[in-house]
């Protein structure tokens, strides 16, 4: 009985009941000061860095979360990875108001359901990057180190170092030293 009950989806369905009354309930609530909510994400598994913030409002679909020292995390963003995805952030990065982090998609081969089989990957944001507000950024996307992504872009392609880019889809506008 327990084994058909741990190989079934009824499991994960539960654990994630649980992450999201504590996590996205509790500790994103604003009552919850900063430090607290670090302390109990590096308690359940977060790799969140000295001087790190993640702000509340914030939903986090679960534990794979790599934050690098001095970074910060703006309010009402979104880092969607329930999927088994693992979103990394380097070192020295902001993150700016509702950022959507998604780290799934669908295959779309099938002409009867185009919502197919999800598809999870990783994305990385590499060190001293700044992300501007109301960002999207897409599965398997890698920005580089040192880049800027300006406020309302949706980045479908993965992002050069030391670049600015904008736009929906985001284009590379300009190079910075």
């Amino acid at each position: 009985m327990w084994d058909r009950f741990l190989k079934s989806g009824r499991l994960r369905r539960l654990k994630q009941f649980f992450w999201d009354s504590f996590v996205n309930t509790f500790l994103s609530s604003f009552l919850c000061p900063i430090f607290i909510r670090n302390f109990f994400l590096r308690i359940l598994g977060c790799s969140i860095g000295k001087s790190s913030t993640i702000h509340g409002n914030c939903y986090i679909g679960s534990k794979k979360i790599s934050l690098g020292n001095n970074s910060f995390i703006n309010r009402r963003c979104l880092l969607d990875n329930e999927n088994g995805s693992k979103i990394s952030i380097g070192d020295n990065c902001s993150v700016g108001y509702n950022v959507s982090f998604l780290t799934a998609n669908h295959d779309f081969s099938d002409a009867k359901k185009r919502g197919g089989k999800l598809i999870a990957k990783d994305i990385t944001i590499g060190d001293g990057c700044w992300i501007g507000a109301n960002v999207t950024i897409l599965a398997g996307i890698v920005i580089g180190n040192s880049s800027v992504i300006a406020a309302g872009a949706v980045v479908t392609k993965n992002c050069e170092p030391n670049a600015v880019y904008a736009g929906v889809p985001a284009i590379k506008i300009k190079s910075i030293k």
